[in-house]
C-alpha cells in the first residue's frame, strides 16, 4: 500500500476516532446518570444529627448584603464555606430535573472543580435542606468538557418541577419564573419572607461571551399533596400537552445523539476493516 493512501487512512482515522469518542463520552453520561444517582442516594443514608446542626447553624448565617456573593463563573479561586459543613469534594446530594432529563450531583461551594463535575451551593446563600425564608442557589454550567450539564435551562417555565434529593428526602419544587441578570446583581438572589425558594443559576446566552446569568427560581411546593405528574403539571390541557412535548422533544435529542454514536461507530469498523483488507491485498 502506498505511503499517501496510509496517511489518508491516519487522517480518516483519527477524524473519526475523536468525533466517537466524544459522541460515546457524552451518551454515557446521559445515560448512566439515573443509576449513578440511584446508587448513590442508595448508599448515602438519613443524615446524622451533628450535620444536620452544622447545617442549620450554617444556614441561620447566611446573609446575602453581608457575604458579598461571587460569580462563579468568573472566579477559580473561591474559599468554599459551605463545604467546610461536609468534605470538600463530597457530594451532598443531587438535582433531577425531569423535563430536561437532568441528573447531577450537589456539591457544598461552586468552585471550578465542583461545577466541572455537577451544581455546586452558591457560598453566601443557603444549603438546599429546605425551609421558608431560605433560598439555595444551585450554580451550573451551560455545557462543559464532554458534557452538557444545563445546557437545556432555558426550556424550563412555570409549574416545571425540581427536584432536590439528599440524605434519604426528596425536596420538591415548582418553577414559578425566570430572570436573567448582570453577573454582578446578587440583589436579586435574596430571600423571600415565607417562601421556600430554589434558585437554579447559569451563563446566558449559550455561547461566548457570557454577558448574562439566567435564573430560574423555584418555590418548595407539598410533597405530601403536590401533583407532580407530567400531565398535571402545568394545570391546564394545553400547558401539559406543551410539557409533555417538551420532555419527549429532550428525550427525543439525547436518543438522537445515541443513535449518531452508534453511526460513528458503524462508520469506524467498517473503515477500519477496509483499511485490513486493503493491507491484506496490496500488502504491506
Amino acid at each position: 500500500m502506498r505511503s499517501s493512501r496510509k496517511i489518508g487512512y491516519v487522517i480518516l482515522f483519527v477524524g473519526i476516532g475523536l468525533l466517537t469518542f466524544c459522541l460515546s463520552n457524552l451518551s454515557y453520561k446521559i445515560f448512566s446518570q439515573d443509576k449513578k444517582m440511584d446508587d448513590f442516594l442508595r448508599a448515602q443514608g438519613e443524615m446524622s444529627t451533628e450535620l444536620s446542626e452544622r447545617i442549620d447553624q450554617y444556614n441561620s448565617n447566611v446573609n446575602v448584603d453581608e457575604t458579598g456573593l461571587v460569580d462563579p463563573f468568573n472566579s477559580e479561586d473561591i474559599e468554599l464555606e459551605g463545604s467546610k459543613v461536609i468534605d470538600e469534594n463530597g457530594i451532598f446530594g443531587y438535582l433531577e430535573i425531569p423535563k430536561i432529563n437532568f441528573k447531577k450531583p450537589i456539591y457544598l461551594g461552586a468552585s471550578y472543580n465542583h461545577l466541572a463535575k455537577g451544581v455546586g451551593q452558591l457560598d453566601g446563600t443557603s444549603i438546599p435542606v429546605g425551609g421558608k425564608g431560605r433560598r439555595s442557589v444551585l450554580a451550573g454550567h451551560r455545557g462543559w468538557y464532554g458534557d452538557i450539564m444545563l445546557l437545556k435551562v432555558g426550556q424550563l417555565y412555570s409549574n416545571d418541577v425540581v427536584y432536590v434529593h439528599h440524605h434519604g428526602k426528596t425536596l420538591t419544587y415548582k418553577v414559578v419564573g425566570r430572570e436573567y441578570i448582570s453577573p454582578s446583581d446578587w440583589d436579586r438572589l435574596k430571600p423571600v419572607e415565607d417562601k421556600d425558594m430554589l434558585t437554579i443559576l447559569s451563563c446566558d446566552p449559550m455561547y461566548p461571551p457570557f454577558t448574562r446569568r439566567i435564573l430560574i427560581n423555584c418555590v418548595r411546593v407539598d410533597e405530601t399533596t403536590a401533583d407532580t405528574s407530567t400531565d398535571n403539571v402545568n394545570g391546564n390541557k394545553n400547558s401539559s400537552g406543551k410539557d409533555l412535548s417538551d420532555k419527549t422533544s429532550s428525550k427525543t435529542l439525547d436518543y438522537v445523539l445515541l443513535a449518531l454514536t452508534i453511526v460513528a461507530w458503524i462508520v469506524l469498523i467498517v473503515n477500519i476493516r477496509k483499511f485490513v483488507l486493503d493491507i491484506r491485498k496490496h500488502g504491506k
